[in-house]
């Protein structure tokens, strides 16, 4: 499951992304509907990623997650417990 941070890595076996291959990407937003992404096909069945400075978005066969080296991990959306 990919997430907002996550640097990301292309596959290119079909020779469509040859520009933008080879290079590792932040991933900025996640579509899962029509309203978050024009070009999002629900008949996919996963999510639509786009990326800081990547002029495509992706489906999830089209890239590798690639946390390898990510100095700054995702930050988790949980809620902190105050206890008095």
């Amino acid at each position: 499951m990919v997430r907002i941070g996550d640097k990301i890595r292309i596959l290119n076996e079909y020779g469509q992304y040859t520009k933008w291959a080879g290079k590792t990407w932040t991933v900025s937003h996640i579509a899962r509907s029509k309203r978050d992404h024009p070009g999002y096909d629900s008949g996919v069945g996963g999510p639509l990623v786009s990326c800081t400075g990547l002029p495509v978005s992706l489906y999830s066969w089209e890239f590798v997650v690639d946390n390898v080296g990510n100095k700054k991990p995702p930050v988790s959306k949980k809620k902190k417990i105050i206890r008095k």
